[in-house]
């Protein structure tokens, strides 16, 4: 007789079958951004990926040079937790303009 799974085990091989996991992973990466990179959490927000690149918004021109000196380590940490990124794209966007 089979064991019964965990709940987040059965859910995962769920999301596999249904080709959603690699999305769902993507989404709980960028949830933890503020976690992995506290210090940038204040003026950089993780928005999205598309096509194995990560974009990510600056509130701050000034904070842009920081946030592009370190996004060789940015990459690299989403590619330890399973993100298969290949860039990472920074712009600035001031509080407000949400475009």
């Amino acid at each position: 007789m089979n064991r019964p799974s965990p709940l987040s085990e059965a859910l995962a091989e769920f999301l596999k079958r249904q080709g959603l996991l690699p999305r769902v992973q993507v989404y709980q990466a960028m949830e933890r951004f503020g976690e992995w990179f506290p210090d940038l959490v204040a003026v950089c927000t993780p928005k999205k990926v598309v096509r194995n690149v990560l974009f990510l918004e600056v509130t701050d021109p000034v904070c842009l040079l920081e946030v592009e000196g370190r996004a060789r380590e940015i990459l690299e940490t989403f590619q330890r937790q399973g993100i298969p990124l290949e860039a990472v794209k920074i712009r600035v966007c001031p509080r407000g303009d949400g475009k």
